[in-house]
């Protein structure tokens, strides 16, 4: 497991899940994706493991489509998944989970442990502004908020068209690399350098990051490393998740 570089470990459980065993990744999922029946099983499992672990009597799971939807959580309904790509929580017990293979895993924290907010960050939400929206649902100073950017795609293996690199015109600053040009009408992304852009534009003052690349590191799905390969890969999906230690009054 992954866990952030932060002071607030006495405030909130967090942790991104990794791969046991990269070797076995072909033939064995050891993720937490549902999108085929051959996955379901084995994410069903994890999924109950990973709430023992935690010490969660719930965890709260997203549809998540790439938008800006945030919603509040109170308590979990199994029967229903609600659509968003991110939600919040005052509520200890609660756990709240990101599914992510390449793009953002985002955890935002009160400095005083009583709001916990996590945000599945692609290029298509960030543009969305899916993480204003969680910011704006929190019920502090943003000031009072500290962040952590999960393992995600680096910039020098996130190569987007001119199409994608357009909505960001205005952040070239932090996502441009200066070798780009060389990329023949590609451009290179960064995606945590925009996240990290777009949370201290909305007032927050600390944010922490991995640094680590999910198509780089063997311990985590990369739907970019899958689809440039040459033998197929299990699709698969790990989780991000944190819980808050204790709950307001």
């Amino acid at each position: 497991m992954i866990s952030p570089d932060w002071p607030n470990v006495d405030l909130v459980t967090c942790f991104s899940t990794i791969i046991n065993d990269p070797k076995d990744m072909p033939s064995h999922d050891y993720g937490f994706n549902q999108e085929n029946e051959a996955q379901k099983t084995t994410a069903i499992a994890n999924r109950k493991r990973l709430m023992t672990d935690l010490g969660a009597s719930q965890i709260q799971w997203m549809n998540q489509v790439h938008g800006n939807i945030v919603f509040n959580v109170n308590h979990v309904d199994d029967t229903e998944l609600p659509e968003g790509d991110g939600c919040w929580t005052t509520q200890s017990g609660i756990a709240l989970s990101v599914l992510t293979a390449d793009c953002l895993p985002v955890v935002i924290v009160s400095k005083k442990g009583d709001w916990l907010g996590v945000a599945h960050a692609g290029w298509r939400g960030l543009a969305k502004g899916v993480l204003e929206a969680l910011i704006s649902r929190a019920d502090v100073d943003p000031g009072q908020l500290d962040c952590w950017i999960g393992p995600g795609i680096s910039q020098h293996r996130y190569t987007v068209g001119e199409e994608v690199w357009s909505v960001f015109d205005d952040l070239h600053s932090c996502a441009v690399d200066k070798k780009s040009e060389r990329l023949q009408n590609k451009r290179l992304l960064n995606l945590s350098s925009i996240a990290a852009s777009q949370l201290f534009d909305g007032g927050v003052r600390q944010v922490y990051q991995s640094g680590i690349c999910t198509y780089d590191d063997p311990r985590f799905f990369s739907v970019r490393r899958n689809n440039g390969s040459s033998r197929k890969l299990i699709d698969g999906r790990l989780a991000t998740v944190a819980l808050l230690k204790r709950s307001i009054a």
